[in-house]
C-alpha cells in the first residue's frame, strides 16, 4: 500500500525492490513523493511473512522499517527476500539498525557483504545502493534503516561536526560501510520511530522527533572517548586545572557533561584522568573537598547550618547533614555541642 504525500526534498530519487521468492510480484517502485504503508512482503507460507514500510520526513531524511516472521520449518536456514536499488540526489549516509534478529548484507556499490545484529548497527556512505539483506531465518527479524543525504546533516550537526562524525563512524569516504557497536538506549530511539499508535500526521512528527534524538545520541556516544585523538600532555595539563578549579568552586555542583565542555574533553575521559591522577572520581573529590571545608568551617565560625548548606552547593539542608554524616560517621551539628 503506498500513499501520496506533499512533494519535499528527500535523500533519493527514486528506489525499486525486487522480490525474488515471488518473481511475479510487482517490482514496488518508491519516489520522493510517496510513503509505503504495511506494504506485505510476497512470499510462500511455508517461508513465513513480514511487512515493510517507508516514509519521506522532513528535510530529506528517510525512515523505513521492516520486520519478517519465518516458519519454524526454517530455522537454521538464510533467506533473501529481496534486491532493491536506490538513486541517492547526493551523498547519503544509511543506517541499518536491527532490533531483533541479524543480517547479513551483500551491497554491490560499496563492494562488501557485513554482518550486523542487535547492538551492532550498520553504516553506508554512498551515492548508489545496490544492496541484497540475507536473513537470519532462525527468528523474527526486524531492521529500522534511516537515509539522511550529507547536506541534511551537515543542517542538523554543522559542517564540521557532520564530517567529524562521519570519520569517526569511519565512513567518511564515498561508498564505505562500517558496523559499530551502539547503546540499545540509544537504538532504540531509531526502532520506535515509526509507532503504530499514532497515524497521520502525528506520526511523522514522533518519527521526526526520534530520528532528530537518535542523531545527538549517536554524535554524543561516538565522540565520547578522545584519548586517542586528545595528546596525553594536554590532558594531564587540563586535569591539573580542573582540579584547581575544583577547590575553589562555591555553590552548586557543575555536571560533568559542563565539566567535559568547558575543558575539552570527554566525561569518561576526564574523569577517568583525574580518577588517575588524584585517587578520586571529580564527584567523589567534590564531595570530600566540600565537606571538609564544612568541617573546619562547623570549627572556627558560626556560620548557621543552611548558609553553609547553600554555600557548598546542597539544595536543602537535610541533604548536607545526611552527605556529612555519611562521610564523618557523626551530624554535623555535633561538633557545635562541644
Amino acid at each position: 500500500m503506498t500513499d501520496r504525500v506533499d512533494p519535499v526534498s528527500t535523500a533519493f530519487s527514486s528506489a525499486s525492490i525486487h522480490w525474488l521468492l515471488d518473481p511475479d510480484a510487482p517490482v514496488l517502485q518508491i519516489d520522493e513523493t510517496t510513503d509505503v504503508l504495511r506494504h506485505r512482503i510476497p512470499m510462500p507460507a511455508e517461508v513465513g511473512h513480514g511487512w515493510i514500510e517507508s516514509y519521506h520526513l522532513a528535510l530529506g531524511m528517510n525512515l523505513s522499517h521492516g520486520c519478517h516472521h519465518f516458519t519454524a520449518e526454517m530455522a537454521g536456514q538464510q533467506v533473501t527476500l529481496f534486491t532493491s536499488t536506490t538513486e541517492f540526489l547526493e551523498n547519503t549516509l544509511c543506517i541499518q539498525s536491527a532490533q531483533r534478529g541479524r543480517v547479513l548484507l551483500h551491497e554491490q556499490r560499496a563492494g562488501v557483504e557485513v554482518l550486523f545484529g542487535h547492538g551492532h548497527d550498520l553504516f553506508l556512505h554512498v551515492d548508489h545502493l545496490e544492496m541484497a539483506p540475507c536473513l537470519d531465518a532462525s527468528t523474527v527479524v526486524e531492521v529500522t534503516m534511516l537515509e539522511i543525504g550529507d547536506s541534511v546533516l551537515y543542517r542538523l550537526l554543522g559542517e564540521a561536526s557532520g564530517q567529524a562524525l562521519l570519520a569517526r563512524l569511519g565512513v567518511a569516504a564515498v561508498p564505505s560501510a562500517r558496523v559499530r557497536p551502539v547503546p540499545p538506549a540509544i537504538a532504540a530511539l531509531l526502532h520506535t520511530g515509526l509507532t503504530s499508535s499514532l497515524c497521520g500526521a502525528a506520526r511523522k512528527l514522533l518519527a521526526q522527533a526520534k530520528v532528530l534524538e537518535y542523531l545527538c545520541g549517536l554524535a554524543q556516544h561516538i565522540t565520547v572517548d578522545l584519548r586517542e585523538t586528545v595528546p596525553l600532555q594536554r590532558r594531564r595539563e587540563q586535569v591539573h586545572r580542573l582540579h584547581e578549579d575544583l577547590t575553589r568552586l562555591e555553590g552548586k555542583s557543575p555536571t560533568l557533561d559542563e565539566l567535559s565542555r568547558r575543558y575539552g574533553l570527554s566525561a569518561r575521559t576526564l574523569n577517568h584522568d583525574f580518577k588517575h591522577t588524584f585517587g578520586q572520581s571529580i564527584v567523589g573529590f567534590i564531595t570530600a573537598h566540600r565537606l571538609a571545608q564544612a568541617h573546619t568551617l562547623l570549627l572556627d565560625s558560626e556560620i548557621a547550618m543552611k548558609q553553609l548548606a547553600d554555600r557548598l552547593g546542597y539544595s536543602h539542608v537535610n541533604h548536607f547533614i545526611n552527605a556529612f554524616r555519611r562521610q564523618y560517621g557523626y551530624p554535623p551539628g555535633q561538633l557545635r555541642r562541644h
